[in-house]
């Protein structure tokens, strides 16, 4: 496993019991450009601790969320042979869940409130791509290096003032590789 997959894994947010699991195997599985070209029911089961039937559900959901593709492979014959799987090192948390749009909106309302105290010293904070709100936490993504973290600890101290139930994490998106399926 690349180091980036073992990087990525710990920054997801929204996945628990064997969805997490199954996207820890993949990554561990996955070469550094997220590829994992000959995937196992049987194994993914048996590392998640889970039938081969639910394994098969877990991966269709994991397609669902955005966190993995399917490419459907054939061998010269034009017979199915085993999928491969490309894991999506742009998604954080699930597409289409209900903690993305608050996340947004509560994001949207502490910018804001944020640029009208601090003026230009907000501007950096412009550079937040998305946000998710899972439980009292929220994640910030941004695809800059460097981008916020000038002006992001005076950014998490006016936080604490605002907002003290609600705790916010910030993270850095590279672009990684294309399919090697």
């Amino acid at each position: 496993m690349a180091f980036h997959n073992n990087a990525w894994i710990w920054k997801i947010a929204g996945v628990r019991g064997s969805h997490y699991v199954a996207l820890h195997f993949l990554a561990n599985q996955a070469d550094k450009a997220g590829n994992v070209p000959r995937l196992k029911m049987a194994t993914l089961a048996r590392y998640c601790n889970i039938s081969r039937h639910r394994a098969q559900h877990i991966l269709s959901d994991l397609e669902k969320m955005g966190f993995v593709d399917r490419i459907e492979r054939y061998d010269h014959r034009g017979l199915q042979i085993s999928n491969c799987y490309q894991i999506k090192f742009s998604t954080l948390y699930p597409q289409n869940d209900p903690g993305r749009e608050r996340g947004l909106a509560i994001w949207s309302s502490i910018h804001e409130q944020c640029r009208e105290k601090y003026g230009h010293l907000a501007k950096p904070l412009e550079a937040i791509a998305g946000a998710y709100l899972d439980g009292n936490v929220l994640y910030l993504e941004t695809r800059q290096a460097g981008a916020v973290s000038r002006q992001w600890k005076q950014f998490v101290q006016w936080f604490r003032q605002f907002q003290s139930t609600m705790t916010v994490h910030h993270y850095e998106l590279m672009p990684v590789g294309g399919s090697a399926c």
